[in-house]
């Protein structure tokens, strides 16, 4: 995935200049992730959040400025940052991931929220109606529930003879959303003729043995969330060297050397995401906007990965596929 460079200036012209920039004052708005800072996938999601808030005539330092808060993968380390967050009383904050938009939920009703990464709204209680969300937060969610069956159809079809399958997951960090996802898998499981199970994994060696307990005509799916994302490499090489098949729901992973990945283009959302907040810094409602849902998906293919598993991409599977990476 490429990162997109940060574009300095005012934007296209014609553009309505921000309010905060006719008031002379300065936006804040505040960021809750889950990742790691130095990580740069996610500065490459951020990166294009602020490129669309750039387009609209949002300036750093000048019009605007980001208070930034990275929990590494640490539920405690989210809380606080979520409460530091609030005690700055910025104008918006975006928050990444389920978990994040839950605790920002609880913690204010006067903030204005956007949420991106989140799977299920409604599930989650989010909000209540996706067209009226209400109160203070609205979004973008990347999966619909029925993601889970589809994760689970590829990744048969890519291993016909493969007869069980494990949801990789953090239950620490996961288990808000966990269900929505397992329980679409876990519905289509006997149409596959697999059989479903939970694996929790907190640590890197949880990973390891996880992912051994599988070789032999097992296969998994990472769930997404912040522990596995951080971890794809490790996931990636452990799944080769125990030949288990994977299949996860974002491209960062088979980048890293997994097997495949199918879902939503978390940069599309970001930048959708900076649309949103401009509008809500110029004074709209987050709760008269609209949460969207994903439209567009892509399936990726990592040959070198299939090569190593001793695999054979199915000449349907391959038609099908957005990108392949070799």
């Amino acid at each position: 995935m490429r990162r997109r460079e940060f574009i300095v200036g005012l934007g296209a012209a014609g553009l309505r200049a921000p309010l905060a920039f006719a008031e002379g004052n300065i936006k804040t708005v505040g960021i809750l992730l889950g990742g790691n800072s130095n990580d740069s996938i996610w500065q490459s999601y951020l990166a294009a959040f602020m490129e669309q808030l750039r387009s609209f005539g949002w300036v750093e330092s000048r019009t605007v400025r980001f208070e930034q808060r990275w929990a590494s993968g640490d539920p405690a380390v989210m809380r606080t940052g979520a409460q530091e967050l609030e005690a700055l009383a910025p104008s918006a904050i975006l928050a990444v991931t389920a978990p994040s938009a839950l605790i920002l939920k609880n913690q204010t009703r006067l903030i204005p929220i956007v949420f991106v990464l989140v799977i299920d709204a409604i599930a989650l209680g989010l909000v209540s109606n996706l067209a009226k969300p209400g109160r203070n937060i609205t979004g973008f969610t990347n999966f619909e529930p029925s993601m889970g069956s589809k994760w689970l159809g590829l990744l048969k079809e890519m291993v016909p003879n493969v007869r069980r399958v494990g949801c990789m997951l953090n239950p620490e960090l996961d288990a808000a959303f966990a269900d929505v996802l397992i329980n679409s898998i876990q519905s289509d499981a006997s149409s596959f003729a697999v059989e479903v199970s939970r694996a929790p994994v907190r640590s890197i060696s949880d990973i390891n043995q996880v992912i051994e307990s599988f070789s032999g005509g097992g296969g998994l799916i990472t769930l997404p969330g912040n522990f596995n994302a951080i971890n794809r490499a490790i996931i990636a090489e452990a799944a080769v060297r125990f030949r288990v098949p994977v299949i996860s729901p974002f491209d960062i992973f088979p980048a890293a050397g997994g097997l495949m990945s199918y879902g939503s283009d978390p940069e599309d959302e970001f930048r959708k995401a900076g649309g949103y907040m401009n509008r809500i810094l110029n004074g709209e409602k987050p709760g008269d906007l609209p949460v969207q849902t994903p439209t567009k998906f892509k399936l990726v293919i990592n040959l070198k990965t299939v090569k190593a598993l001793g695999l054979e991409v199915p000449p349907s599977l391959l038609a099908s596929t957005d990108e392949v990476i070799e």
